[in-house]
This record gives C-alpha cells, sequence and structure tokens, in this order.
C-alpha cells in the first residue's frame, strides 16, 4: 500500500463522523480535478459534506498552496484541508496553514524537492520509505486508491463513473501506462462509450463524430477539458463534470469547446512567433516568454517547441515582478533535475522529469536562463 494512504483515509472518515468542515484543494489541471471530484463524491457516499473546493487560478496565483488561497480558505479553519496534485514542495505554506487551524493531508505524485514537507499527513509514492512497487501514479490512481479504503470496496467494486475520473486524469497528465495506470485507463476506455456522467457525455455528444473507439474519445476529451478557465475558484472542467443535468451540461460543453478551440488558435500564433526566434539561435534551450503570453497556455506552447526542435522549452508569463512559467523537455532530460540546479534563482518549482513548472523573480531571469545554458551544455 502506498504510505499514508490508510491513515488519510481513516482521518477523512474521523473528519466525517465528527462533522468536521472538509475542505479540497486541486491543482487546476484535469489531474487534479478529477482527484477532488473522486474524493469529494465518496465523501458524499459516505454521507458526509465537503464544506469548500478551491481550484488556483494561474493567471493569478503561484501553482499549489499560495498565500492568495490561504486567505481565502483560512476562514474555514478549524477545517481538514485535502491537498491534491500539489502541496509536496509547498514547505512554508504548509507551516501557515497548520498555525492557521488547518490539519492537512498532502496527495500528490509530483518529484520529490531535495525534502519532505515537516507539516501535513504526506502521501507520495515517491518519497523514502514508501514500499509501493510502481511510482509513475497519477494523483487521481492515488485517490481512486483512496476511495478503495474509504468505500471499502475493491479497485474492481467502484462504480464505472470513478474509473472513468481515474483514466481521464491519468491520460492527461502523460503518465506511463503500466501498474495502476493501466487497469484505471483500461477499466476507463472500456465504459466511456456508455458513460453517465453528463458532463461527459455532453463533450462526446457535441464534439465527437461518430467516434466509437475508447481512446480516441479520451484523448478529444483532454483536448477539451484539460485547462479551462477558473472564476471563483472553481474551474470550468471541474463544475462541467459535477453537473448533473444534461442540459446544463450541454451548454457548458459548448462553451469549454469554443474556449477549447480559442486557445488552440492561439498556442498555433505563439509557437510560430517563438520558432522564428528559434530558428536562428544555438541556445540549448528555448527560453522566452513574454506579459501577452496566457499562463495556461505556457505549458501547451513549452510541448509543441520541444517536440519540434529536440530541446527543453522554458515557456513563461512575465508579470509586474515575477514570471512563471512550464517546462518541457525530451526523453531522458529531467526537467526537476535542471531547476534543481539552479534553484537558487527561483521562487519555487517542482513537477515530473519531462514537464514541470518554476517562478522566478524578474530580476534573476537573465542568471537564470546562464544557469540553465551551462546545465544542459554539461548534460546535453
Amino acid at each position: 500500500m502506498i504510505k499514508n494512504l490508510q491513515k488519510a483515509a481513516d482521518r477523512i472518515k474521523k473528519a466525517i463522523k465528527n462533522k468536521e468542515r472538509i475542505i479540497l484543494y486541486g491543482d487546476s489541471d484535469l489531474d487534479g480535478v478529477t482527484s477532488v471530484l473522486i474524493l469529494q463524491e465518496a465523501i458524499k457516499s459516505l454521507s458526509g459534506e465537503v464544506t469548500s473546493v478551491y481550484f488556483p487560478d494561474w493567471e493569478v496565483e503561484d501553482y499549489g498552496l499560495n498565500e492568495i488561497a490561504l486567505k481565502k480558505i483560512t476562514k474555514y479553519a478549524p477545517a481538514l484541508l485535502c491537498l491534491l496534485d500539489c502541496g509536496i514542495g509547498n514547505f512554508k505554506e504548509l507551516k501557515q496553514a497548520e498555525k492557521n487551524g488547518f490539519d492537512v493531508i498532502v496527495i500528490d505524485h509530483h518529484e520529490i524537492l531535495g525534502k519532505i514537507p515537516k507539516h501535513g499527513l504526506i502521501i507520495d509514492p515517491k518519497q523514502p520509505g514508501d514500499e509501493h512497487p510502481f511510482k509513475k501514479l497519477s494523483t487521481v490512481a492515488i485517490a481512486y486508491e483512496l476511495n478503495c479504503l474509504l468505500l471499502d470496496e475493491t479497485s474492481d467494486g467502484l462504480n464505472q463513473s470513478f474509473t472513468e475520473l481515474a483514466a481521464l486524469g491519468t491520460i492527461a497528465d502523460m503518465m506511463p501506462e503500466e501498474g495502476t495506470n493501466a487497469f484505471v485507463i483500461s477499466s476507463g476506455i472500456s465504459s466511456i462509450v456508455s458513460t453517465s456522467r453528463p458532463g461527459l457525455k455532453a463533450v462526446i455528444d457535441i464534439a465527437i463524430n461518430n467516434e466509437s473507439a475508447g481512446r480516441a474519445i479520451f484523448q478529444k476529451l483532454v483536448t477539451v477539458l484539460n485547462i479551462s478557465k477558473v472564476k471563483d475558484n472553481l474551474s470550468g472542467t471541474y463544475k462541467l463534470l459535477s453537473e448533473k443535468n444534461y442540459d446544463k451540461a450541454k451548454e457548458m460543453a459548448n462553451e469549454l469547446l469554443i474556449n477549447s478551440e480559442q486557445r488552440s488558435r492561439d498556442i498555433y500564433e505563439l509557437v510560430g512567433d517563438i520558432s522564428e526566434k528559434v530558428d536562428n539561435s544555438d541556445s540549448p534551450l528555448i527560453f522566452e516568454g513574454s506579459p501577452s503570453v496566457m499562463q495556461v497556455a505556457t505549458g501547451s506552447v513549452a510541448s509543441r517547441l520541444c517536440n519540434k526542435y529536440k530541446k527543453p522549452a522554458f515557456i513563461f508569463k512575465m508579470k509586474q515582478d515575477k514570471s512563471k512559467g512550464s517546462v518541457r523537455t525530451p526523453k531522458g532530460v529531467d526537467a526537476v533535475d535542471a531547476l534543481r540546479a539552479c534553484d537558487k534563482h527561483l521562487e519555487m518549482y517542482g513537477g515530473h522529469p519531462p514537464a514541470a513548472g518554476f517562478t522566478v523573480k524578474n530580476e534573476n531571469l537573465e542568471k537564470f536562463e546562464e544557469c540553465l545554458i551551462k546545465y544542459f551544455k554539461k548534460h546535453g
């Protein structure tokens, strides 16, 4: 079993029994959204109630637990705060959360940044002492296993809707199709055509023309749902996937599809603009950013440029004092290791070897780039 997973299940059951406030806080991508939904629906199945759900708005907030979020949710303390798909690198924020009256559970799958947080109950298969044989789990796959414990079910016994959500988050996060990941993906693919979730059914009915192959359906779902606008700290994807009324879900799905198509055009344009610069550069990496870049697009742009040029791509949005960006690296190149080597210039970083994120003060951008150039020349 994943280290501390049973403790997390016991703590959540205790919170339900004692009618404690429960806050679910997820990363704003599909792995985070599906993880929150799975845990929220399990708590509801146990006659519990989630007091509040929170997703950070990447356009104005830092990744993971952050100061802006803490100020907003502290009104709910004392409470059980469950972080999903984030938190493993939020050392300062986790300490502050406990001071503010939260009992914290961190459920994450990102790389360990040298040490484990001292505050909160930590669930991450990559932490020292975790004997789970498979380390490349998505967060939603961990949430799926947590649900098995909460609902006293085997993985085969959980309802179809949970496996579809788990498959969706796992595919979106590009986790290898092995171990638990392979099980949740195959289970989701086998049932997606007959899904009973109105939000998924609405997207399939609108955006997938007579496509009956489960895997192709999931790829389209990921394209439409992976990144959506966050309003009042609820993402559009979360609202759609939690909607029970099909007609309302169809309206939401239409809006998300329009936004997805516009985002694709914006990404195409940005990739073209940056490509003109990269074509004339002999740098071992791509390092580009501006105030006009949409934060939610940095990962997609970095991914396309990385695939095109077979170089590590660092794409960021410049704000007044800081820049926040995404990293994508070619196969065999470790993004987190590169960020770790230059962390003296960074405010925050984290992620996986092929995909990561960072926050850097604008005054340190040049030094950060110089450090990365040295790193990739040495490790190229």
